[in-house]
């Protein structure tokens, strides 16, 4: 395939699957053994004696108790992200806590109606531009969720150590385990489903290239907050596009294909997202996975090519991922709609999809968004009906 001239060759571009087991491996250990104290101390701790609770019981509180620093933990760390990115020059983009989110549109804010289990807490943040690597200020954005986990860690372990209540120390005990475990589930590096803050910090710190198209994704997610869309950015900022690199080079990879599609450009977005599902990163990534393929499946159906391969794309997997979050997300609703146009060959299910879509507005996080898929669905609809 010929790539544009401005095409950015990753220096990880020949990196396979994930080579080195050692660090999910590691993970495993690492939860284990804090599960396994967690456990003990539950068992052991004096503070079950004290609540007159036989063992079971105090098994069960320990967990509930978890159960809660884990839900506290989860927002504690979307502000951390959200305090750490603004000293950094950041703005928001989305805030999530429980049923509440709050998403900047077109220069305001303005409160959604998400489902409490999409999140419950979230935090969505866009950088200054930046076309240099010594620019990009990446570190907090990545570091600032964990490092809140794990100064909340500490102090619940201080005063584990210095309080005389065994029922305090019982109960603090919990949120610093539970704090660990969360501040080590997103540093310690994974690939795995949709790679995390670990494996970003790791990518970033050895590359600084990838550091500036890191930098422009989430500067095209703020552009698209502010109403610009897609087809009408800049062309520079979709430079570094490699199908065959890992995160963030195939990301900024299907957003170059979107912006091809956007502009109407379908034989070029199709050879480029027929090159990225063959990339292992992508293979790896789940949510990129899921986009690679419907989006060629939606070139594919405006190109009016295979309709049979068009089936293939959708597949179980996909689709079942693509309900998950179908109730917040348009590009997820044109993959239902199509599915409904080719695998099931349903036009009247197609045109209940497309009803239900142009009633999601306000539920859909990006207005910009939401906008231009509707148009990509419009026109699917009309080669439909020819």
């Amino acid at each position: 395939m010929d790539r544009d001239s401005k095409t950015v060759r990753s220096p990880y571009s020949d990196e396979k699957k994930v080579k080195s087991p050692s660090r999910g491996n590691a993970a495993t250990y690492i939860v284990g053994f804090v599960l396994a104290l967690i456990i003990v101390f539950t068992l052991f701790d004096p503070a079950k004696e004290r609540l007159g609770l036989p063992t079971f019981a105090a098994i069960l509180l320990y967990w509930a108790m978890i159960l809660i620093f884990f839900l506290i933990g989860i927002v504690l760390h979307s502000v951390g992200k959200l305090v750490m990115s603004l000293l950094s020059g950041y703005r928001v983009l989305v805030f999530t806590a429980g049923p509440l989110c709050f998403v900047r549109e077109r220069g305001k804010f303005v409160r959604k109606e998400l489902p409490t289990v999409f999140s419950f807490g979230q935090c969505i943040m866009a950088p200054p531009r930046a076309d240099t690597p010594e620019q990009a200020k990446y570190f907090w954005c990545y570091f600032g969720g964990a490092f809140f986990e794990i100064v909340c860690a500490a102090l619940c372990g201080l005063a584990v150590v210095i309080s005389g209540d065994p029922v305090v120390r019982w109960i603090l005990s919990a949120g610093a385990f539970t704090f660990v475990i969360l501040s080590m589930t997103f540093l310690i590096p994974s690939k795995k489903g949709v790679p995390n803050e670990g494996e970003y910090l790791r990518i970033l710190s050895k590359d600084p290239q990838a550091r500036v198209i890191d930098n422009h994704i989430l500067v095209i997610s703020g552009l698209e907050a502010d109403g610009v869309k897609t087809g009408d950015m800049p062309d520079e900022l979709f430079a570094g596009a490699d199908v065959n690199g890992v995160v963030p080079y195939c990301s900024m990879a299907s957003l170059k294909a979107s912006y091809l599609m956007m502009r109407g450009e379908y034989e070029q977005a199709h050879e480029m997202l027929e090159e990225l599902l063959k990339n292992p990163a992508v293979e790896a990534h789940s949510a990129l996975r899921t986009k690679v393929r419907s989006s060629l499946a939606c070139c594919l159906m405006m190109l009016g090519r295979e309709p049979q391969r068009v089936e293939e794309l959708l597949d179980e997997m996909t689709i079942r991922r693509v309900k998950a979050v179908s109730e917040y997300s348009a590009a997820e609703l044109r993959c239902l709609y199509m599915q409904a146009l080719i695998s099931k060959k349903d036009p009247a299910g197609a045109e209940m999809i497309f009803v239900q879509a142009t009633g999601m507005k306000n539920k859909i996080l990006c207005l910009t968004d939401y906008e231009e898929e509707m148009a990509l669905m419009q026109k699917l609809r009309a080669e439909a009906n020819k």
